[in-house]
């Protein structure tokens, strides 16, 4: 699942529990046989009587709040793009960016030839825009190998893995360090992702963003022209 799939899936499911309460109640107060006729048997319990009018009042109500609050999230999500960037150190990756968001961490671990390695990523997502940053550290073997050769390989993996396209790919530099710069699009999802991949000795760092086509170039531009690697300990 990608980043802007899964901010989505937040806006849907925050609506959503509100939604499903709102229709049981509904069912229940309105439709349901089975409690249709327990509340006929039991008329004279007013506790039945109170339940159904409880039920009938608030299942329309949740339903309405639950529209409200959906229509609310997307109309944001449709606004121009006005991000409270804030600088965000990762001792441990030993990095600083701007990014929209505090960052979300976590890691998985991936093959790199022979090896199994760690890679740790940190992610925000906001309206239109996901940020990423994730490093690993090379296995000894690996890194020697050709820099050029190494980010060609990754980023043929990422195309092939996830099924997008390539849009372009340049070679650059990072502060003096092999660094390749590429953009890719996935036609189905209907989004871009422009990334850098860069070998910093051992540690390979990856920035990427992924957007839609109405996202703004200079909120991505921002992310990328912030990030700075520290100086080693």
């Amino acid at each position: 699942m990608t980043l802007l799939d899964e901010r989505l899936v937040t806006i849907v499911l925050s609506s959503g529990i509100t939604l499903a309460a709102g229709l049981f109640l509904i069912y229940m107060g309105f439709l349901s046989p089975i409690f249709r006729r327990s509340s006929e048997a039991l008329a004279p319990d007013p506790s039945v009587r109170t339940f159904r009018l409880i039920a009938r009042i608030m299942g329309p109500l949740l339903c309405g709040l639950a529209g409200v609050r959906m229509a609310e999230d997307f109309r944001r999500d449709r606004e121009p793009q006005v991000l409270q960037w804030r600088e965000i150190t990762v001792p441990e990756g030993r990095f600083r960016v701007m990014s929209p968001e505090e960052f979300t961490k976590d890691r998985k671990d991936v093959s790199c030839g022979d090896w199994r390695v760690t890679e740790h990523c940190c992610h925000a997502v906001v309206p239109r825009l996901g940020c990423l940053v994730s490093y690993l550290d090379l296995p000894e073997g690996v890194a020697k190998l050709d820099p050029a050769e190494l980010l060609n390989r990754e980023l043929d993996s990422h195309v092939h893995s996830g099924g997008v396209t390539l849009v372009s790919k340049e070679p650059t530099t990072f502060n003096g360090y092999p660094a390749l710069h590429f953009t890719l699009h996935d036609v189905r999802a209907g989004f871009y992702v422009e990334g850098t991949l860069l070998l910093a000795k051992q540690r390979r760092y990856e920035l990427a963003v992924q957007y839609t086509a109405d996202s703004s170039a200079a909120n991505r531009q921002r992310f990328f022209d912030s990030f700075r690697i520290l100086d080693e300990k």
